[in-house]
């Protein structure tokens, strides 16, 4: 079994190399060679290539895949939210 590390390691390289996919929103947890994607996309496409990305790394047994896809007009309104103080839509 390879170390947690190594599989996260691996995992955000190929997230970063995957040109289908902007890594720069998601986070990566390895526990026992599941790996959590946390974070957020602006397409549903990104979210399922992410995980096809994350899959094909050696040590990795399961994916939980908690990416959360925002549109254009979410990320809009969030950002209001976040610079007015309340942090909600």
């Amino acid at each position: 079994m390879r170390p947690d590390a190594a599989i996260k390691c691996d995992v955000e390289t190929a997230l970063g190399r995957d040109a289908d996919v902007d890594a720069t929103g998601l986070s990566v947890k390895v526990t026992n060679g599941v790996v959590t994607l946390s974070g957020h996309v602006s397409r549903i496409f990104q979210k399922h290539q992410a995980a096809r990305a994350a899959r094909f790394v050696a040590g990795v047994t399961a994916i939980a895949n908690d990416i959360v896809v925002r549109s254009q007009s979410q990320r809009h309104y969030l950002c209001i939210a976040r610079v007015r103080g309340t942090g909600e839509i």
